[in-house]
């Protein structure tokens, strides 16, 4: 199955539509007014747990420092109270742990991590753990980060407080992703000593890059910047997702579930320009484009994943949102009009039908299966005026609402002349109405004409004329 796929609109002009002599037909194709939109065919079978791509911003695969710089060299070892040296340098000791853990700890090495530097350490026997040492002044968002250079060797990365004056480790983070995947562990903490732990679960080893960063601003929720499924926060079709991020390690997750009689998974992307939202699917981080209507269509009852997080060399303000915006695929018109803004009108010749005489306005709101307002979608509006087709496009907005407004020339043509009495009481008035024939306005969407169409009527009006006023 393609994993992307950009198809252009073909005519969506099919089936000629015969009234007052003239035919909506494919004499004006509304299609050519739209270049293209976004199609996603997704694949069912993407994730299991957790995602065989990470983030690591910071940790650039092309290992920028040539893996020469050791830690060995580039770092202090550990030369905290007699505890901690002890417990993180004696070999072979054990820490204990407050939490369940992956399991025990027994670092090889320790050493001093300065934050925002990439380094670069070695691991070669399966087991081995090196850890580094990240103490907060405040409390903080931590984010550590491995990249192994061998993409067969599978490295774990686990995240722990330490209680210096007891010496014990509390778990709180892990990442274990399989081999040649970033391996990324973060939380929300307290001021206190923090330690990320570094682990050769299989294949040869040898170097690899780690980074510690923290930051005093951060989400006020945090859960969903995790890449494991299972923390990532379940998001209803339908609803407005609104965000920011408040630094460049900010990762925002979030989850989609397709009802179990739903296939079509309709994005639309929009707010600040710094932000870069993301599709998960056959494999891979797709980039959504802003403010364009992404089509997908994936399994009935899947869960699909998009992301946000900074564009590449961007530092992204706190204060800029981003905003996603979710729907199924077209079910029904919720509501519709037919309006005029001309004032003064008569309206004699059809209490039924809108009479305009030089503006002529249509719209509703739509919405998916589930009564949800249906964004982004692409909406036809078109009649004939004087045996001319005319029409728009226009895209419905965040409540699922649209509209189209049509200037109408001077009539031409086969006119009709008739007389009308205003007779709701006295005085009277009699008028001379001319006035074409009652015209179809259809209102379909772009991709579905033939299944949802409505088809109202108005009335073009030429000319009135007062030709008597009866006094009561």
């Amino acid at each position: 199955m393609k994993s992307l796929k950009f198809i252009a609109l073909i005519s969506v002009f099919t089936t000629p539509l015969a009234f007052a002599g003239t035919a909506i037909s494919d004499q004006a194709d509304p299609a050519a007014d739209v270049s293209s939109e976004v199609y996603i065919e997704l694949s069912t079978a993407d994730i299991l747990d957790n995602f065989p791509i990470g983030e690591g911003r910071n940790i650039p695969r092309e290992t920028k420092v040539n893996l020469v710089t050791s830690l060995r060299t580039s770092l202090s070892k550990v030369q905290g109270g007699a505890k901690l040296r002890g417990l993180m340098m004696e070999s072979p000791k054990v820490a204990n742990t407050t939490s369940a853990a992956p399991h025990q700890i027994n670092c090889a090495q320790a050493y001093n991590l300065s934050e925002d530097i990439v380094y670069t350490d070695t691991i070669s026997s399966v087991g081995e753990q090196h850890c580094f040492v990240m103490p907060l002044s405040q409390k903080s968002k931590v984010v550590g980060q491995l990249l192994a250079a061998d993409m067969a060797s599978n490295f774990n990365l686990y995240l722990y407080q330490y209680d210096d004056t007891q010496g014990i480790l509390a778990h709180v983070d892990s990442s274990e992703n399989a081999a040649g995947i970033i391996e990324k562990a973060y939380a929300v903490l307290p001021k206190a000593s923090y330690i990320l732990v570094a682990e050769l679960m299989s294949g040869a080893g040898g170097a690899f890059n780690l980074i510690g960063n923290s930051f005093s601003s951060y989400d006020n929720f945090e859960p969903n910047d995790s890449d494991i499924t299972s923390k990532i926060p379940a998001i209803t079709v339908g609803q407005i997702v609104t965000g920011n991020l408040d630094n460049p390690e900010d990762v925002d997750y979030f989850g989609y579930k397709l009802k179990s009689n739903e296939t079509e998974l309709k994005i639309n992307v929009s707010g600040s320009a710094e932000h870069q939202v993301e599709i998960f699917n056959a494999g891979a981080w797709q980039v959504l484009p802003h403010d364009q209507l992404i089509n997908a269509n994936g399994s009935a009852g899947a869960t699909y994943y998009i992301r946000t997080l900074a564009k590449p060399s961007t530092i992204p303000s706190a204060l800029n949102n981003y905003k996603i915006t979710t729907s199924n695929s077209f079910a029904k018109f919720a509501d519709f009009d037919v309006w005029t803004t001309d004032r003064n009108l008569t309206d004699l010749v059809d209490y039924v039908h809108t009479e305009a005489f030089s503006n002529l306005s249509a719209g509703g709101k739509v919405v998916d299966s589930s009564g949800s307002p249906l964004v982004g979608e692409k909406m036809v509006v078109a009649t004939v005026v004087n045996g001319e087709q005319i029409h728009k496009i226009v895209t419905t907005n965040a409540l699922g609402k649209f509209s189209a407004s049509f200037d109408l020339p001077r009539c031409s043509g086969d006119i009709i002349t008739g007389t009308f009495d205003s007779n709701f009481g006295t005085p009277r008035n009699i008028w001379e109405i001319k006035y074409k024939a009652p015209q179809v306005i259809e209102i379909y969407p772009l991709t579905k004409k033939n299944q949802n169409t409505l088809r109202p009527m108005y009335i073009h009006i030429c000319k009135e004329t007062l030709k008597q006023h009866i006094p009561g």
